[in-house]
Order: structure tokens, then C-alpha cells, then sequence
């Protein structure tokens, strides 16, 4: 639990931007052919495998407008009761695994864009394989300034040489716990309700596949429950892999 400070207001605008959920309304939801079982390990090695690449959902956004579905405006604010609801965000990522042992042996550098030149969200992600616990979970780390490394995805460089006291890390009710779902992809959720920043809750969760990941996030007001920030109706924002 964590008293309000820069830190939680940045976290708070970021999830203003990328804040949608699990099953849209218009979607019957993300789906792969049946595939094995894997193990915990595994887990871990398919996330390095399947989220490197470049990703986009301009096909859905495409979809969305021509079925009249509200779309994020660029310069949206928050409306007269100090909540943000918004369409569904145009948005392109940047994945890719990155050599940092000094953050882990299974390592992703992230920068995703919505509107404008400067990430909106730019984060070190940690493939975490617990062998005693037999789980899988990755955690988040949050860059301080994200204009310095702006651009990072295409030449890393410059990330490989950060240190974790470099970054701003989400504690451990934050990580996102790994699970495969019988569609076979890959379902990444933080413990329910347990990722709290001062007054609000934060949620963010991810469906991976070989060749899309679907996201969504909100945040919660912590005494109310009620939805503080979301875009797209809390509904899945579905990126497409379109590049290596």
C-alpha cells in the first residue's frame, strides 16, 4: 500500500491512457487452437518467445469506427466528476527481450504509443520462474523520466545499461501472476484488488498469444469499487503482431 506521491500521480495519467479489460462486448474474446499444457517454465520461455515483436491495433480500431464505437480523442481530459472514460486507444508496442542481469535472466523492454511522439507507456518487464513455487509471474518497473530513452526499442544500447535503482519497481501485489487458459494462451492478472496506490486500486491484465496480446486496465476507487479510470468500456484492446 502505497500514500499518494509523483510516483502514484504518474501511474494514475499513464493508466488514464492505456486503460481498458478483459471481455469486450463486441468480442467474443481472444482464442488459439488447442495447444499442450505447459509447464511453469515453459510459461516463462513463451512469454520471451511470443511478446517480442512490433504490435498495432489498427485493424480493430478500423473495425470499431466503421461500427460507429467510440474512439479515444487525442487530448481527452477528466470530466467534472474527477473520472476518465474514454473510447477505445489507437495503440502501437514495442517489445523486445533485452539483456539486463541485473534485473533478472528473463528480461522485456517495452515502449507503447498512443498519440503524440513520447511513450506512453514505457516499462521493464521481469519473467520471474519460481521452481519451489512452480509459478510464473512478471514484474513491472517504471521509468522515472521517459523522455531519455524514448525510441529505446530500436537500439538498446542505452537500456541495457540500467540499473534497477534507475526505475521505479511496483511491489510484489503488483506482479502479474501467469496462467494458461484452456485456449491455451497465456492470462497475466495481478492479485484481485491487491495493487493499491493511496486511494485507488490498480488492475491490469493480459492474454498472450503467438501472434497478438489483448490488454486491458482500470483504476478502482479503494472504498468505492467504482471505476475511476478506464477507456473502451474497460473492454479488450486487441494488438496484433505486425513485425518482429
Amino acid at each position: 500500500m502505497f500514500k499518494n506521491s509523483t510516483f502514484t500521480k504518474t501511474l494514475l495519467i499513464g493508466a488514464a491512457l492505456c486503460a481498458p479489460v478483459f471481455l469486450s462486448a463486441c468480442d467474443a474474446g481472444p482464442s488459439v487452437s488447442k495447444a499442450k499444457t505447459l509447464t511453469s517454465l515453459e510459461m516463462a520461455d513463451s512469454i520471451m518467445d511470443m511478446w517480442t515483436g512490433n504490435y498495432n491495433n489498427d485493424a480493430q480500431i478500423a473495425a470499431l469506427r466503421e461500427d460507429g464505437v467510440p474512439i479515444w480523442i487525442n487530448g481527452q481530459k477528466e470530466n467534472e466528476t474527477g473520472t476518465t472514460f474514454g473510447g477505445y486507444l489507437p495503440v502501437t508496442s514495442y517489445y523486445r527481450a533485452v539483456d539486463i542481469p541485473a534485473f533478472g535472466d528473463r528480461v522485456l523492454y517495452l515502449e507503447e504509443f498512443t498519440f503524440g511522439e513520447n511513450p506512453y507507456r514505457q516499462r521493464i518487464y521481469t519473467v520471474i520462474h519460481d521452481k519451489e513455487a512452480d509459478t510464473t509471474r512478471v514484474k513491472l518497473w517504471y521509468f522515472k523520466d521517459k523522455t531519455t530513452y524514448k525510441d529505446a526499442w530500436k537500439d538498446l544500447s542505452a537500456v541495457k545499461k540500467l540499473k534497477p535503482e534507475d526505475l521505479s519497481p511496483l511491489p510484489d501485489n503488483c506482479d502479474l501472476y501467469v496462467s494458461q487458459a484452456d485456449d491455451g494462451r497465456l492470462h497475466m492478472k495481478m492479485p484481485k484488488d491487491q495493487c493499491k496506490f493511496g486511494e485507488s486500486i490498480f488492475d491490469y491484465q493480459v492474454s498472450l498469444g503467438p501472434d497478438s496480446f489483448w490488454f486491458r486496465d482500470r483504476i478502482v476507487d479503494a472504498e468505492t469499487m467504482l471505476v475511476k479510470v478506464t477507456a473502451g468500456s474497460f473492454a479488450y484492446h486487441k494488438l496484433d503482431k505486425v513485425g518482429p
